[in-house]
């Protein structure tokens, strides 16, 4: 019978709560690189007003013509999009997520590493607020879009936030959102509209 008296190495306390604000800090960024741009988007334009005396056919045509036109125009040009230094706090009820508790650490506000959110090629980050009239950028402006802190369940497979997206003076709104981590790829699996401008 062998005994070892050699004990489980655990890691203080003060070390382990460094570790897991530094995997939370990665892991807000991640979630925010994966998932962004699926909540901001160009707003397309409205249908043409029918014509007199157009045929049904005739105006869905129209219709037809004018989306390809705006896929078009999206598929072939850079958006620009703007997003804060900081996360917003974030307190929600969990009657409605159980398999996430509130967060003490993220009820407040937090500054952000906001050059380390990585975007597609067709979207650029910029740092820099825009004017009121919205024309100060070199690439097309879309809008505004702020995060709050993201919560996290207990094994960390899946990420809640409120995410704001701003596109003009009456368009956009507030969502809740609930992403899962698949194949190291944060994924947005429910987006609940809560607001709208």
């Amino acid at each position: 019978m062998v005994i070892s008296c050699q004990s489980e190495k655990v890691e203080p306390k003060n070390d382990l709560l460094i570790k897991n604000k530094v995997q939370d800090d990665n892991l807000e960024i991640e979630v925010i690189s994966h998932t962004i741009k699926d909540l901001i988007h160009p707003t397309p334009p409205p249908p043409p007003p029918p014509r007199l005396k157009e045929s049904e056919e005739d105006y869905n045509k129209r219709v037809t013509e004018r989306s390809k036109e705006f896929r078009e125009y999206c598929d072939t040009t850079i958006f620009t999009f703007y997003h804060s230094d900081s996360l917003t706090s974030f307190n929600f009820s969990n009657e409605n997520y159980p398999e996430f508790h509130i967060q003490s650490n993220k009820s407040d506000a937090k500054k952000i590493s906001i050059e380390k959110i990585k975007t597609e090629e067709q979207f650029k980050l910029s740092i820099e607020k825009p004017d009121d009239n919205w024309n100060n950028w070199e690439n097309e402006f879309i809008g505004i879009v702020q995060y709050s802190r993201i919560i996290f369940n207990d094994d960390y497979s899946k990420a809640l936030f409120h995410c704001d997206f701003i596109c003009g003076g009456l368009c956009g709104g507030g969502s809740i959102v609930l992403a899962e981590k698949k194949k190291d790829k944060w994924i947005i699996i429910n987006n609940e509209h809560i607001s709208t401008r």
